[in-house]
Order: structure tokens, then C-alpha cells, then sequence
């Protein structure tokens, strides 16, 4: 039987069904303070890392567009390329412009043009793609672009919509996307119906599930690590055996692993100190009839003793070295019957 106890462990694979190729480790401990838990963990082959702009009304503008709208997600393409995606709407209709993303990291104040000039010797931005608005006002699409930086160092600038005179329209913040990974009620990860919900409980954290806020941020090639401090309500070992699932986009389930004792094996009996008596073991039953083979020796002992009484018609004084000889032999035997070699007491060894 294995000893309870942490830290827990959780080498994660894909959800099923998923088809992915999620892979990593998690462990869980009890937090340093000594409430709640310490979640730590390292991602590999997640869903990749993105940056997500709602985009608004540009601050100060009027026009016709004034109740632009939409989203705008960048991924990773390589080291400096990045894939924009956008979805707007209440645009000019039939209208097309620019968009690029900026300096700064207000849309309050975006300043110019975002690029690496080390890299580009003009403003790439002037040449980007271009959206074009259909009837109504909507507009969606995807390109790539370098602007000489990476991926992740877009990460909270703003990104600006122009309509066709180059009038700023609409604004967004870059941010990156986090994504859930929790522990969960089930305690399996090859059947996805018995996974279950977030694992807590409610009459400690106030009717408010606390998985909530568990998030991490993967990068743009899809690995992540940190960790965080969280109060579930259960203590670390409550939680062995559990599921623990990584999120991806839209809460989709991506990987999945079990909670277990960190080193846990099945414990081995306990070695016997008797060495020197090979078959000390091998009639006791596992150690439950010592008292017996006890008093069979002793008894077979006494009757060896008083034959030899009864044969060489030895007088009393010579009857002491049989019976020492059979007090021996019985204190032998109960101390075999004694051994605690292969005995288990509630499942484990003594």
C-alpha cells in the first residue's frame, strides 16, 4: 500500500479526444504560509501563445465609424513574423484602410508606429494588407507580418484601425490570452464523461469557484511554466488521485494527468533479522501461529526428554540438560513466531 502524502505529481498527456500532443508536468504542494495549495507547472506542445486587442471607438473620433467594434488575435509565425487576424465591424461601409500596431501602450496615447529600425530601414506598416469593408461594414481576414520584433514583444501596445482618408478609427490593447488549468472532481483521464468539474470545496471559499483566476500564458510556440497559490478547500493529499486538466482556447479541454504521490510505490515487507534460519517463516502462516508452533516444540522437546529419562534411568540431577536443551529450542521457536517478516497490518508493513 502506498503512504498518502505530498507533494503530488501529474505528468500530463492529451484530453481524450482531443488529438493533440499536450505533454508537461504539474506538481502540487501544500503552500509555503501552510494555506491553501502551490500549483507549479511546465507546459510543452499546448496551444500556442496569443495576443487579443478588443478594438473600440479611437478616443476623440466622431465619424461615421464611431461605433467600430472587433477583435484583433496576433500569433506567433516565427522568430520576428507574426499572423494578425481581425474581425470588425460598424466600419464605413464598402471603405477599406490601414492598421498597424503602435509605440505605445495606451489608446490613449499610441505614438507612431511600431518597428525594429535596425531591422527595417522604413516604416513596414505603410505596405502592411489592408482591410476592405463589405456593404454593411464588416471586415475579416489574416496576414503575416515582420515588423523586426517578436511575438511576445507586441505584448501590450496598441494596435490601431484606420479608415480609408487614414483617420484613426479604432483601438485595441495587445494583451496575451491566459488559459485554465485545474484540478477536477474526477479521478480519471481516459473516459472525458467522468473528468468532472473543478475539484473544491464550497463551504470554505464562499459559494465562488476558485479555479476561476488558476490560469497560465503559454508562448507563441505553445510552452509554459510559473506557478500559483490557490485555496480549494482541501488539503494537498485530498487531491491525489485526481484529475488535473490544462485549457486551451474557449475553455476547450487540451491535457489531462493524475495526481500522485511523489515516489509512491507499494511497500515492501519488511526484511526478517533471523537470517540464519532459512525456513523460519515458511509454516507460520504469515506470522499469525507462533503460539502454536511454540508449544509444539516445547512439547515434542519434553517428550524427547523423558524417554531419555525413561531409557538411561539417569537420576534427577541429569534430567536439567534436556529440559535446558527444550527450554532453547521453545524460546527459538517463539521468536520465529514473532517475526514480523511478510506481516501487514492494515495493509501495511510493521
Amino acid at each position: 500500500m502506498r503512504n498518502r502524502g505530498c507533494p503530488l505529481n501529474s505528468t500530463i498527456g492529451d484530453y481524450p479526444d482531443y488529438g493533440g500532443d499536450s505533454s508537461g508536468t504539474v506538481q502540487v504542494s501544500e503552500a509555503s504560509d501552510g494555506t491553501g495549495l502551490t500549483v507549479t507547472y511546465l507546459l510543452n506542445n499546448v496551444q500556442e501563445g496569443r495576443l487579443h486587442a478588443s478594438i473600440t471607438k479611437y478616443e476623440g473620433y466622431y465619424g461615421n465609424a464611431s461605433d467600430v467594434s472587433g477583435n484583433v488575435t496576433i500569433t506567433q509565425v516565427d522568430d520576428t513574423s507574426i499572423g494578425i487576424y481581425y474581425a470588425l465591424s460598424n466600419l464605413i461601409p464598402n471603405d477599406s484602410g490601414n492598421m498597424s500596431i503602435h509605440e505605445g501602450t495606451s489608446c490613449s496615447n499610441v505614438g507612431d508606429d511600431y518597428y525594429n529600425p535596425t531591422v527595417n530601414s522604413s516604416d513596414p506598416w505603410d505596405s502592411a494588407p489592408q482591410y476592405t469593408a463589405d456593404s454593411v461594414g464588416n471586415a475579416s481576414g489574416y496576414f503575416t507580418f515582420d515588423s523586426g520584433y517578436a511575438y511576445a514583444n507586441n505584448t501590450g501596445h496598441a494596435f490601431v484601425v484606420y479608415d480609408g482618408s487614414d483617420t484613426s478609427i479604432g483601438c485595441g490593447i495587445l494583451n496575451a490570452l491566459t488559459f485554465g488549468l485545474h484540478i477536477h472532481e474526477g479521478t480519471t483521464c481516459s473516459d472525458a464523461s467522468e473528468v468532472g468539474d473543478h475539484y473544491y470545496q464550497e463551504n470554505v471559499t464562499q459559494n465562488t469557484d476558485p479555479w476561476i483566476n488558476a490560469t497560465y500564458t503559454p508562448d507563441g510556440t505553445g510552452s509554459a511554466s510559473g506557478f500559483y497559490v490557490i485555496e480549494s478547500g482541501y488539503t494537498c493529499d485530498n487531491n491525489e488521485g485526481h484529475a488535473f486538466v490544462v485549457h486551451g482556447i474557449s475553455a476547450v479541454r487540451i491535457g489531462c494527468g493524475l495526481l500522485e504521490e511523489v515516489g509512491g510505490n507499494s511497500s515492501s515487507p519488511s526484511s526478517n533479522s533471523d537470517t540464519g534460519d532459512s525456513d523460519s517463516d515458511s509454516d507460520d502462516g504469515g506470522g499469525g501461529g507462533g503460539d502454536n508452533n511454540t508449544l509444539i516444540v516445547a512439547l515434542g522437546a519434553l517428550f524427547g526428554s523423558l524417554m531419555l529419562l525413561a531409557i538411561a534411568g539417569m537420576v534427577y540431577a541429569s534430567y536439567m540438560a534436556p529440559e535446558q536443551v527444550a527450554m532453547r529450542e521453545a524460546c527459538k521457536a517463539k521468536g520465529k513466531g514473532y517475526s514480523t517478516f511478510g506481516i501487514e497490518k492494515n495493509g501495511e508493513s510493521l
